[in-house]
């Protein structure tokens, strides 16, 4: 539907960037109390409190049903190698790590509780006390209780800056969102973490607006839980003390508090951290910038420029899919990559429609609503301060030729201006800007005094983007061949979308929205010329104030940098006490020196940790921010279609992970394995063998990765047995020592065409032997891994077994996927045999 905006300044009056509205018009004489306003203004407040409660039990049953569901990975099965033992051999592990202890101690807890037992679990034959409850159920009862919290909180929290109705939409997407639903599923402390993160910035603002002591002992509990959780959690307090010194009301008593409360939240994981963590204390010199085993997010983003990390991050927070880079999209499916690819991009675009000057009466606003509790510009400032520094700092960590926001503008104008306008250094001179000012000043002249104009102007976007959304439908044309396989249905429906984007990302387009936007926009935020004057000054203030802190973030991640150069060119300058700073050490070397001392850094020390969960409390700003500018959408139907699809899809996605395959089989192998393991098992059955292809994906321990010589088989292998490797030799002991794995030596053979390291594939003729020299066995399972090609049709085991065996049943296939690319990564075959 394209909406109609009236002429009526004061009925077009709106916000520019949030979903906050005017000051309300001054109000009449107070009804009686007997009138019917008051309970018109209840009977909606009951509404939402009910509407909020099914929320909430939603968003618990989503996280408690199926708890099986996906297989534990490796982080999972590192909180239980963490956990499982006695309490010494927990703080003897994380003294080594960068985590504070609340998260593990709670885990340490729920061991004790699911169920003890006292044995020998190591070689050193001393019993210990040691969990043995720890199924994955029972594992995920924390992430799914902080996942249904967080809910009610990211609900809080809003209600604290926008509209009520606004705040329920925060709240549906929190408990839909396929990304928090995911991590409501993972033994980490990141939920734990986000959960109170939300909390903390929500009591914060409603002890501010209330003033009452409980509202600042909820933010001192909430805080402290949330820095305890994690070391990242402490990243929030300095944006709540941006909160506390840009709020509305000014006190010296809560001056006072507010910093008792900081001191409270930050001092008792900071003492942990410096006092008793041995990896803090050796290996940290700065905190923020020092990081410990990371080292696989280099090669994941490896390729990926600064925007690059930006969009696959927004996309991670939107849908739970991370976008793929150029060079490994090829192992996803097609139809997976444009559906979700079309997504993203549609939501950012109605998000943009979102931020344009819409009425009152097209956003669902009525007279007789409240205005919000903070104005536009506040939350503008809060929620854009929370989104922006955090992903910049880990940007300007990540990347070694990172942007300041300088750079920013010269990229700007460079698309702007494009090439005829540009000097020899890449700047554009000021010509251009005379030129765009002057053409922005003619179409604002024509938009304030021409009516005619301004309402035409108002229909051409609508309009025009819905014409060449027609044009590029004529131009894809009709699909042709069959429409089922692979999905290719969902490839001709985004084809046209796609072709509409490409035209509507040309620097043309830019340039016109640039001189035909800023006029309209102008004369519909606000009444007179007083209040336009107002907004447009607000708007700049806050705008400055973010680039100031982006400016701020650079400046000291520069110089940390330059820092790390010098330490590399004069070791112990920067150590003693004559103090020589970094740019005095870096005066005094040639060009040469420091492109060396430069290189180093760069390749050594200054690499990527640009990852999202490790910013992930950005997600409530995120979440928030979106369904803010959602409920802008002008016309009721195009809001709630907007809603209704970012439900179904994150759903969609979460669904997706939890039954259409991701995880290898690695319960049932590990099952299988020690039922019929005659060395460790005192009850295993002699006559079956397992013979399984051990041989892992090239890359870390991702999602998907898992084999049962690593983390997440060692967990399940320890759960089919009853108890897990002792602590002390998780990491350092295979597999093989305490179960009878067979043929996870398979002969090998060279990778395939997409690059993945070579793969071992079981040597049937040695299987077959080794069964012939076993008379007992009376059947067999052959658990085999298919990498680049698709299993064979015709069974490669069963004719070298001769006659006597045959097959049991059809054999298994299980499709294991990379869920946060959905790539494909291999099929894992399972067959059965049987002796006649």
């Amino acid at each position: 539907m394209t909406p109609t905006i009236t002429d009526d300044p004061a009925a077009n009056e709106t916000a520019v960037a949030a979903d906050l509205a005017a000051p309300p018009a001054p109000l009449a004489a107070p009804e009686p109390p007997m009138s019917p306003a008051p309970a018109a203004v209840n009977r909606p407040a009951r509404w939402h409190l009910l509407a909020l409660l099914a929320i909430c039990a939603l968003a618990g049953l989503l996280r408690f049903s199926f708890m099986d569901r996906p297989l534990l990975w490796g982080d999972d099965a590192y909180t239980i190698y963490r956990t499982h033992a006695d309490y010494q051999s927990m703080l003897d592990i994380l003294q080594y790590d960068g985590f504070t202890p609340l998260h593990y101690e709670l885990y340490w807890l729920l061991g004790r509780a699911s169920g003890t037992q006292n044995s020998v679990i190591s070689a050193d034959g001393v019993p210990t006390v040691h969990a043995t409850g720890l199924t994955p159920r029972v594992v995920r009862l924390l992430p799914a209780f902080w996942g249904t919290m967080m809910v009610p909180g990211v609900y809080f929290l809003a209600v604290q800056i926008l509209r009520r109705r606004t705040a329920l939409v925060a709240a549906l997407f929190a408990a839909t969102s396929a990304y928090l639903l995911g991590y409501s599923r993972d033994g980490k402390m990141y939920m734990m973490q986000w959960c109170f993160s939300a909390w903390s910035a929500a009591t914060l603002l409603w002890w501010l607006r209330t003033n009452r002591p409980v509202a600042f002992l909820a933010w001192v509990a909430t805080s402290l839980g949330m820095s305890s959780s994690h070391m990242t959690g402490m990243a929030l307090l300095p944006l709540e003390a941006l909160f506390f010194l840009t709020r509305a009301k000014v006190d010296w008593r809560q001056s006072i508090l507010f910093v008792i409360g900081l001191a409270i939240a930050a001092i008792p994981p900071a003492a942990y951290i410096t006092q008793f963590n041995r990896w803090a204390q050796e290996q940290v010199e700065d905190f923020g910038f020092e990081v410990e085993g990371l080292s696989w997010v280099v090669p994941y983003n490896a390729g990926r420029s600064g925007p690059d990390l930006v969009r696959y991050a927004t996309s991670a927070y939107l849908l739970s899919w991370e976008w793929p880079k150029t060079t490994t999209e090829d192992k996803t499916q097609p139809w997976i990559v444009s559906s979700l690819k079309f997504a993203t991009v549609l939501f950012l675009v109605l998000a943009t429609v979102g931020m344009m000057p819409w009425s009152r009466r097209l956003r669902g606003i009525h007279e007789g609503d409240l205005p919000p509790p903070e104005p536009w510009w506040r939350a503008m400032l809060w929620l854009g301060a929370w989104l922006i520094v955090p992903v910049y700092f880990l940007y300007c960590r990540s990347v070694v030729d990172f942007a300041s926001p300088k750079d920013w503008w010269r990229e700007l104008s460079a698309a702007l201006a494009g090439a005829a306008w540009q000097a020899k250094d890449g700047t554009v001179g000021g010509t251009f800007w005379l030129f765009l000012i002057v053409a922005m000043a003619i179409v604002a002249g024509l938009a304030f005094f021409v009516r005619r104009f301004r309402q035409s102007l108002v229909w051409l976007f609508p309009i025009l983007g819905v014409a060449l959304f027609w044009v590029a439908l004529l131009r894809n044309g009709l699909p042709s061949g069959p429409m089922t396989k692979d999905k290719q249905w969902v490839l001709a429906a985004v084809a046209p979308f796609e072709t509409w984007w490409d035209w509507m990302v040309q620097p043309a387009v830019f340039v016109a929205l640039a001189i035909l936007l800023p006029g309209l926009i102008l004369y519909y935020c606000g009444r007179g010329w007083g209040e336009r004057a107002k907004r447009i000054a607000q708007f700049a203030l806050v705008a400055t104030a973010l680039v100031g802190s982006c400016w701020l973030v650079y400046t000291v991640v520069q110089n940390k940098f330059d820092k790390e150069v010098a330490e590399v060119l004069e070791p112990k300058a920067l150590s003693g006490t004559g103090g020589v700073s970094s740019s005095q050490v870096l005066a005094r070397h040639s060009a040469a020196e420091l492109a060396m001392a430069r290189s180093h850094v760069e390749t050594r020390v200054w690499q990527s940790i640009f990852m999202p969960r490790y910013m992930g409390f950005v997600w409530i700003a995120f979440g928030i921010a979106l369904c803010a500018l959602l409920m802008r959408l002008p016309t009721r139907p195009l809001r709630i279609a907007a809603v209704a699809l970012l439900v179904a899809v994150n759903l969609a996605q979460f669904s997706g992970r939890l039954f259409a395959g991701t995880e290898p089989p690695l319960d049932r192998v590990a099952n299988e394995i020690w039922a019929h393991d005659t060395t460790h098992n005192p009850h295993g059955d002699g006559t079956a063998r397992v013979y399984v292809n051990d041989a892992a994906v090239a890359g870390p321990g991702h999602p998907g990765y898992g084999t049962l010589s690593g983390q997440q088989g060692k967990y399940y292998l320890g759960l089919a047995r009853g108890y897990w490797i002792h602590p002390s030799e998780w990491k350092r002991v295979n597999s093989e020592e305490y179960f009878d794995i067979h043929g996870s030596g398979g002969r090998i053979r060279g990778g395939g065409p997409r690059g993945r390291q070579p793969q071992g594939l079981l040597s049937y003729p040695s299987i077959a032997a080794d069964i012939r020299r076993s008379p007992q066995l009376k059947r067999v399972i052959v658990w085999e891994k298919y990498f680049d090609e698709d299993p064979p049709k015709s069974d490669p085991l069963l004719p070298l077994l001769g006659p006597e065996w045959a097959r049991a049943s059809e054999p298994e296939d299980y499709s294991v996927r990379f869920h946060w690319t959905w790539a494909d990564l291999y099929i894992y075959r399972r067959t059965e045999y049987v002796k006649r």
